[in-house]
């Protein structure tokens, strides 16, 4: 058997290579990679032994040659191999380059690529290999008589994808100083499968090109709307520094809580809403310990999220076989996308800092640090969004409906099951006021201070109805930062 190795990352190279050798196969490497080899008393031959024919260009043209790309593409009948004394090569072992953001036009691999593609082409005989994970596979399927075809088609299948990831990368790069691309590269591999999609008669998976950014560390497979509302629900309690829990189901926050107690954060949270916070999703921003696991294992969610739990936490938890427990890790994304139209929307996954531009009376510390707290949650709410908040824990959220109003009547609404009196507390909506109607019901509740962006065209008049009921009203303005 005769190996071409042409590799950049050379992470178990020199074990793989060592036992092919002893298996009797001929190794043939490109430069870089014969020094490697012959480093460490590897018997191998150089590309230009197999083609006489040295590399020139710096080494960009070393292994685009006629015999090297016929010993990889022809078939064992072919009768040119005769004619042109090929010699046929029966694996190819290629990585690429690490591409360089600064210096990208200088660190596109092209050998490579044409060389792992030839092999992926002709992989009923040829076994292209361009993973290091795969190397003690081989091996073992090599020590029993050969690769089958079915793992030489799932390596090929590997080595195309690669292929494409790395093609991708290379217009992302190009592309990357335009704020909404140009191109949208999607190369997502399987990473588990779904307990089922949005519905149970739905099969459904979940795709990255990335790892997995949790684990699942006790209860049922993750459902389609577990993933949604853990993503809506970390998103939530990442966006503040102090502790924090969110209650969210069907991707709306049902309560919001941030304490420097945990415990209270969880209380406060479940309090706002606890009829559908039932069966919901948990997150906090902080290692779950022991006292506040014994406190919300008194009630039903289908999931836990959190950066960690203590040993203790996972014991009193795991008394609960379906429950979830989801550790996260920190993610990223640096775009939003979604189907429609047989195409995607896609967006800047954004969150908006907010700041206070102006109010008809003056601010207390305490009113601002709360109306800050409510803009936070209800830019996590969908449109129409308001929240009704008392210190830093919200007492009414409401989120998706048709129309301003609507959603600030429901809002109290709910305010008004928890708490009776609503004196004191501040309504929060995301989008500006387009009447002065959810003004007069927010006066009509009792609440004596409002928080909304600026930007109606009857600004004025709602200004002039808060002055009259001598409510407070808070214009917001926003500026957008990375998470």
């Amino acid at each position: 058997m005769r190996v071409l190795i042409s590799t950049y990352n050379k992470k178990g190279l020199e074990k793989f290579a060592k036992e092919l050798v002893k298996m009797g196969c001929e190794i043939i490497a490109t430069s870089g990679t014969a020094k490697f080899l012959k480093k460490r008393k590897i018997p191998v031959l150089e590309t230009k032994t197999l083609t006489g024919f040295e590399k020139i260009l710096k080494g960009k043209v070393k292994t685009l040659h006629p015999l090297i790309f016929a010993g990889i593409l022809a078939t064992e009948k072919d009768p040119d191999i005769k004619k042109h004394k090929i010699p046929l090569i029966d694996m190819v072992v290629v990585n690429f380059y690490s591409l360089n953001r600064r210096k990208v036009d200088e660190t596109i691999d092209i050998g490579g690529v044409s060389l792992l593609r030839a092999g992926a082409k002709n992989y009923r005989r040829v076994i292209p290999v361009c993973d290091p994970a795969d190397y003690s596979m081989i091996l073992k399927h090599l020590e029993n008589g050969g690769v089958p075809q079915k793992i030489r088609k799932e390596l090929a299948k590997k080595a195309f994808l690669l292929c494409a990831k790395y093609n991708g990368r290379i217009v992302e790069i190009l592309d990357e100083k335009e704020n909404i691309p140009w191109n949208v590269f999607i190369s997502m591999s399987k990473i588990l499968d779904l307990k089922y999609g949005e519905n149970p008669h739905q099969k459904g998976a979940f795709y990255s090109e990335k790892e997995f950014p949790g684990e699942v560390l006790q209860g049922e497979p993750l459902s389609y709307n577990n993933i949604l509302d853990i993503d809506s629900a970390i998103n939530c309690v990442r966006d503040f520094s102090k502790c924090a829990c969110a209650i969210v189901k069907h991707t709306n926050p049902c309560g919001v809580s941030e304490n420097p107690s945990q415990v209270k954060a969880f209380k406060e949270a479940l309090l706002c809403d606890p009829l559908s916070a039932f069966g919901g999703i948990v997150a906090f921003n902080r290692k779950v310990d022991g006292k506040t696991a014994k406190i919300v294992k008194k009630h039903f969610f289908e999931v836990i999220c959190a950066p960690d739990f203590t040993e203790e936490a996972l014991k009193i938890f795991s008394a609960k076989k379906k429950l979830i427990l989801f550790k996260y890790k920190n993610f990223q994304k640096k775009f939003s996308l979604r189907t429609s139209l047989n195409g995607f929307i896609l967006q800047e996954n954004k969150t908006p800092s907010i700041k206070v531009a102006n109010s008809t009376k003056k601010l207390s510390k305490e009113k601002l640090k709360e109306i800050l707290f409510g803009a936070k949650v209800v830019f996590r709410v969908a449109s129409n969004a308001t929240v009704v908040v008392k210190g830093t824990k919200t007492i009414g959220i409401a989120g998706g409906q048709p129309s301003r109003i609507d959603s600030v009547k429901l809002a109290l609404k709910r305010a008004k099951k928890m708490k009776k009196n609503l004196k004191g507390c501040i309504l929060i909506t995301d989008g500006f006021f387009p009447f002065d109607d959810s003004i007069k019901q927010a006066f009509s509740s009792g609440i004596k201070t409002i928080a909304a962006p600026f930007g109606s065209i009857r600004d004025s008049q709602i200004c002039k109805t808060a002055k009259n009921l001598k409510i407070n009203l808070v214009f917001l303005t926003t500026r957008l930062f990375k998470h």
